[in-house]
């Protein structure tokens, strides 16, 4: 517990070293830490630390291979709604060397942050790129936000 106290506290210091030090300590924590999976906790607290926290969140998503990981930096880092976050988020989305269902959920991040104008043509040219069972259907629902039901 009181290793948990240390860490929320780390994650209020805006510094990056401090949230590259949270990112690297969850392995550190139990199971569950306030319900949340300890990576999924530590990578919301170095959000917590402003920029730097970014900055450490961006990095970490560069060079982690975890999928699950990938997606709570994910989820940090849609939320941060700034340039910077969006372009890091946008080359995920159009990296075809990226987990389809991963490209999905940004594509779905991204439409509650981007200018349609520039996201939808890109959902649109993954959408025809896309062979996916499950991800190219759910692509359609992400277009229909923009243009509309076929045939309605």
């Amino acid at each position: 517990l009181a290793k948990v106290e240390i860490l929320k506290v780390m994650g209020r210091v805006p510094l990056q070293a401090a949230a590259e030090f949270l990112l690297g300590h969850a392995q550190d924590l139990p199971e569950r830490v306030s319900g949340l999976p300890p990576f999924r906790w530590v990578a919301g607290h170095a959000f917590n630390a402003g920029e730097p926290g970014m900055r450490a969140l961006y990095a970490h998503l560069a060079q982690e291979t975890d999928p699950i990981r990938r997606l709570d930096l994910i989820g940090m880092i849609w939320q941060d709604k700034s340039p910077t976050s969006e372009e890091i988020l946008m080359a995920v989305l159009t990296d075809p060397t990226k987990d389809p269902y991963e490209r999905l959920w940004v594509a779905d991040r991204l439409t509650l942050v981007s200018d349609p104008e520039v996201l939808a043509p890109v959902v649109r040219r993954f959408y025809y790129d896309s062979t996916h069972l499950h991800v190219r259907p759910a692509l359609q629902c992400l277009l229909w936000r923009w243009y509309g039901l076929p045939n309605a």
